[in-house]
């Protein structure tokens, strides 16, 4: 891959990767999703599904229909897609729960200096919220894969049912070349999905 910001990712995936492995804890013995809802111009009615893995360690939301374009003809407005998530687990009491890690995969197609953006912002009701930011440098046409490890700030409360809000968006930006055209989507050429959430647990305190 060409042209993807890179610096400030791998610096963050090594203080991530040791933050990470100091919160390792088993995670409880049953997890699955409680409910799922969502809403956005890249996340029409029906285009997400879901999926925990078997260590209950990470969830994935696929999207089917999440891309913007940009370029002559093209609305501004299609230059822009986001989604808003809520997701509810069903755990165990006596159980936190973070997301620690966000993996992306997709496509982009952009000219010379067009610039596409990928950015998720999540939080729990009443809690700080943390945020993950990726952006690709036009000429580029291939598949991409971002990993971005956070700082892991908000867990869920204990004692209380709260769901975790994903605010995402991808954006393209031709101002630096009019005349170019540009696509991103989080949508991979073989059809499969792309959103995958590390989580730590830990006993509430």
């Amino acid at each position: 891959m060409k042209n993807v910001s890179l610096v400030k990712r791998f610096l963050g995936i090594l203080m991530g990767m040791v933050f990470v492995s100091s919160l390792a804890v088993s995670a409880p013995e049953y997890v699955k999703f409680r409910n799922i809802s969502y809403n956005g111009t890249g996340c029409p009615l029906g285009t997400v599904s879901k999926n925990i893995s078997l260590d209950r360690q990470a969830f994935t939301l696929a999207f089917s229909d999440y891309v913007a374009e940009t370029g002559p003809g093209i609305s501004r407005r299609d230059g822009y897609r986001n989604c808003i998530v809520s997701i509810d687990l069903d755990f165990p009491g006596g159980w936190q729960w973070a997301v620690t890690k966000f993996d992306y995969r997709g496509y982009a197609s952009l000219d010379k200096s067009i610039l596409g953006t990928q950015k998720t912002r999540y939080w729990f009701q009443g809690h700080p919220h943390g945020e993950a930011e990726s952006v690709i440098v036009g000429p580029y046409d291939d598949d991409y894969h971002f990993t971005d490890y956070v700082e892991t700030h908000t867990w869920s409360p204990c004692g209380a049912t709260r769901a975790l809000n994903i605010n995402s968006d991808i954006r393209l930006n031709n101002r630096r070349n009019r005349w170019g055209s540009g696509l991103m989507t989080l949508d991979s050429l073989d059809g499969s999905v792309s959103w995958e959430f590390g989580i730590a647990w830990r006993p509430c305190r």
